[in-house]
This record gives C-alpha cells, structure tokens and sequence, in this order.
C-alpha cells in the first residue's frame, strides 16, 4: 500500500472512529460524530432537489460477479459526492480569489457545507495536490464524474461492444390508482460488458410540480450480469416542497449510463434506456 493510501486511511480512522469512540464513552452529551450528521440533515433539507426525489428503490446485481483488482483505498464515491455538492463554490472561489496556497484555505471556503464536506475536499485534496485539485475543478466543466476521471480517482473502462447492456421487463403496478398511492416500477438490466464508472438514473414525467427523480452511483462500473431494479414512486402531495400530484398519465423513465447520463464528456454516453406508462386517478 502506497504511503499515501494509508495517510488517507488514518486521516479517515481520525475523523470518523475517534468521535464514534468518544460517543461510546459519553453518550449523555452532543458529540462530533452526531454533529456531523445533523450537519448532513440540514445540508439535505436546505437542497431542493433532493428534498423534491420522491423515489425509494433498491438495485440488487444476482449471479455470478466480476470480482475487479483493488488499487488500495478508493476515493472515487467520494470526489464524485464532493463534486456535485461544491464545484460551483469551488470555481467561484478559484476565479475570484487570486492565488490558493494550500488546501486548507481552499477547501475553508466550503464552511456552509458543515465540517464533513470540509474534510472530504481536504482529502481529495491532499491527495492530488492543491494545483491539480485546482486544475480539476476548472477542466470538469460542472461533470462530477468527468472530473474525477481526469485526475485518475474513478476508472474509465468504456464498454466495446455494440450493445452494452439492456432493459427487459419494465412496468409499473399497479398501472392505474387513485393519488396517494404507492406505484413500483420494476425493471431488469442486463450488462454485457465491464463499464467505467457510471450511474443509474430514474425519473417520473407528468402533471406533477417538482423534480422526481433519483439515482444510483456506480463508482466501479457495471459488472456483467443481470440487476434486479425495484422503484417506489409515492404519488402523494407534498405541501412543504410544493409538490401537487395532478390526474393524468405519467412516465417512468430509466437510463443506464457509462458516465454522467446526457454528459458530452468523453467516456460518457447512455448504455440502455426504458421506458413505462402508468396513470393516476382522481
């Protein structure tokens, strides 16, 4: 294991097994660790789009996997989650604050974020190197994946067939109820080649106000074999988000994707689509 990796791993046990162990021991006081995740909770609900994902799905991959080399501790999920939470601050900073000498000072300006975010870019960060973190930030062009990918941290392993993958057997049950009602979609992918990174993605297309939608990193890639895709679709107002439910027909809609689905990225391009209808009712 390069030096590197285990600095990276012990500044990890740090942040995160120190405060849990500090919880054990005093569990009648506030904590690092449960600040931590309230941080998390207001970040959430401060964001609308996610407040607004209405989606509850599972995406189970059954029979044999591929099992893929290992190179040490993988910062993929991470640089990725960091990306699409910060790089518009980032790039705001970096074009607007002259030079950055370090890290730390980078990575302070991401306080309204909470302490989490802040240890994560300096993770990243250290890992690569404030200019090559810089210069990343400015190349991605607003693609989480894409940047994360340029500096080595996620795979690229473009599939060469030409059929990569496919969907069978989508719909949604039940296919018409009343509003309130619970609706699943479900679906099967099959991959036939081993990806880079990509994500699934999900979302809901009617008379309905707000963002429905949702998705699933896969930082390693797809892996040959079939996924078992299963996806809640609660069709109920929600007045705190101002989401109203019309009557009328909807749209399910699913997207496998080699990289970040619609980029115009290298390495990035929609490997399988679907597609179903169902309605709701007064």
């Amino acid at each position: 294991m390069k030096i590197t990796q285990i600095l990276l791993v012990a500044m990890i046990l740090a942040i995160y097994v120190t405060p849990f162990c500090m919880a054990i021991r005093n569990h009648h006081q506030p904590t690092t660790f449960q600040q931590l995740k309230n941080e998390i909770r207001e970040n959430i609900l401060k964001d609308e789009q996610l407040t607004q994902k209405l989606l509850n799905f599972s995406v189970k991959q059954t029979g044999a996997k591929v099992t893929l080399p290992k190179a040490g501790f993988s910062l993929c999920p991470m640089c990725i989650q960091l990306l699409d939470q910060t790089i518009n601050q980032l790039l705001n900073v970096i074009l607007n604050s002259g030079v950055i000498g370090s890290c730390g000072v980078l990575c302070s300006y991401l306080s309204n974020f909470g302490s989490l975010t802040i240890a994560a870019c300096n993770l990243v960060c250290d890992y690569l190197g404030v200019e090559e973190f810089i210069n990343l930030i400015k190349k991605a062009d607003l693609d989480a994946i894409y940047g994360c990918q340029l500096v080595g941290i996620c795979p690229v392993h473009n599939c060469k067939l030409p059929t990569c993958a496919q969907f069978f057997n989508t719909r949604v049950v039940p296919q018409s109820a009343p509003k309130g009602t619970t609706f699943t979609a479900v679906s099967q992918l099959r991959v036939y080649n081993q990806t880079g990174t990509g994500e699934l993605a999900f979302e809901v297309n009617g008379p309905v106000t707000g963002d429905i939608s949702g998705g699933e990193l896969l930082a390693e890639g797809f892996q040959p074999g079939t996924f078992e895709i299963q996806i809640q679709i609660q069709a109920q107002d929600d007045p705190n988000n101002n989401i109203s439910w019309g009557v009328g027909t909807y749209e399910f809609v699913a997207a496998a994707c080699e990289g970040e689905c619609g980029s115009k990225h290298p390495n990035s391009r929609i490997l399988a689509e679907t597609h179903a209808l169902f309605n709701v009712t007064a």
